[in-house]
C-alpha cells in the first residue's frame, strides 16, 4: 500500500481511492493485534461504537464514514507474528448470491493462487460481514505471516492490489500486472481442520504449506522441553485436504494450533450453497 501510495498520481485514477495502510495504527506501532490503548482486536469490533474505547471507535468511522464513500473494499492480512499462510484471498459467504458474486470477481481479479473461503455468518464483529451487510462487496487477504515479509507473498499482494483496482476502473490502466490464472478455492469445515499440540514443548513439523495431505497422514511431533528422554508425541493429520496455515514459533503450549488443513471446492459449488440456503432458510 505504500508503494501504490508513492507511485500512483491523480491522473492515474478514475473516481476515489482511499488507502489505510495501518488501520489501527495504536497496534501496529506496537506490533501486536491488540491496541496498547485498550487492549481490543479491531477486526472483533465491528461495527464499532461512537464515542467508545478507541479501538471501537475506528471501527465506528470505518463502518458508518468509509464504507457508505466505497464501491468495494479490500482488507490486507497476515497471519501476525504466529502463524504462516499460503497467500490468498479470503471471502466470508452472504446470502444474496448478487452480492457474493462481486466478492467472488473481486477474488478472481485479485489473483491469489488460493481463494479461502468461510461462513460470513460466524465472524458478525469482522470487517468483512459488516461491509457485506452494508451491501459493500470486500475480500480480505493472507498473505505469509510469521512477523516477516516473504517476497512471493509481498508480490501476490502488489499485483493483486492493482488488478483489482483495475478490474473495478478506479486504476486507469496498469499494464505492468499480467492477467492471473483462476485461483483454486478452499473450505475448512471445522474443528478437524485444526492439528493441535496435545502438550506443550518444542514443535517439529513434517510438512509444508500448500502440501496435500490424507487423514491420518503424519504431520509433526511435540518434544518435550524439560525432558529429552522422554519419546516426542507423533502427530497426524485428521482430514485431508490442502495445508493452508502453520504455526511458526517452535515453542507450543498444550492446544496450539500448528497445523490447518482445508479441501478444495469449485467454485459454483459454493454459489450453489449459497442460493440454496436462500432458498430454504
Amino acid at each position: 500500500l505504500r508503494r501504490l501510495i508513492q507511485e500512483t498520481a491523480p491522473q492515474d485514477l478514475n473516481g476515489r481511492l482511499i488507502i489505510l495502510p495501518a488501520l489501527n495504527a495504536p497496534a501496529v506501532m506496537a506490533g501486536t493485534r491488540v491496541s496498547p490503548l485498550d487492549g481490543l482486536n479491531l477486526n472483533r469490533c465491528f461495527p464499532g461504537e461512537d464515542g467508545g474505547a478507541p479501538t471501537r471507535a475506528i471501527a465506528h468511522y470505518v463502518s458508518k464514514i468509509l464504507l457508505p464513500m466505497s464501491d468495494a473494499g479490500l482488507d490486507l492480512h497476515s497471519g501476525g507474528s504466529t502463524s504462516e499462510y499460503l497467500p490468498c484471498s479470503f471471502l466470508c459467504t452472504h446470502s444474496d448470491p448478487d452480492l457474493m458474486a462481486h466478492v467472488m470477481a473481486l477474488a478472481m481479479a485479485f489473483g491469489a493462487p488460493y481463494a479461502y473461503v468461510v461462513d460470513g455468518a460466524s465472524g458478525a464483529t469482522g470487517l468483512d460481514p459488516v461491509a457485506h451487510a452494508r451491501g459493500v462487496p470486500l475480500i480480505s487477504t493472507e498473505l505469509a505471516g510469521g512477523g516477516s515479509l516473504d517476497l512471493r507473498a509481498l508480490q501476490v499482494g502488489r499485483d493483486g492490489v492493482r488488478r483489482v483496482l483495475r478490474h473495478l476502473g478506479v486504476l486507469v490502466s496498469d499494464g505492468r500486472v499480467a492477467e492471473p490464472e483462476p485461483p483454486r478455492f478452499l473450505r475448512a469445515g471445522g474443528g478437524k481442520d485444526q492439528v493441535t499440540a496435545p502438550i506443550s514443548g518444542l514443535f517439529e513439523p513434517y510438512c509444508s504449506l500448500g502440501e496435500k495431505v490424507e487423514e491420518g497422514d503424519p504431520a509433526g511431533a511435540v518434544h518435550a522441553l524439560e525432558e529429552p528422554e522422554r519419546a516426542p508425541v507423533e502427530l497426524q493429520f485428521t482430514r485431508p485436504g490442502i495445508i493452508l496455515s502453520r504455526r511458526v514459533p517452535a515453542r507450543v503450549q498444550a492446544g496450539d494450533h500448528v497445523y490447518q488443513v482445508a479441501r478444495e471446492v469449485r467454485r459454483d459449488e459454493i454459489l450453489r450453497e449459497i442460493k440454496a440456503s436462500q432458498e430454504n432458510p
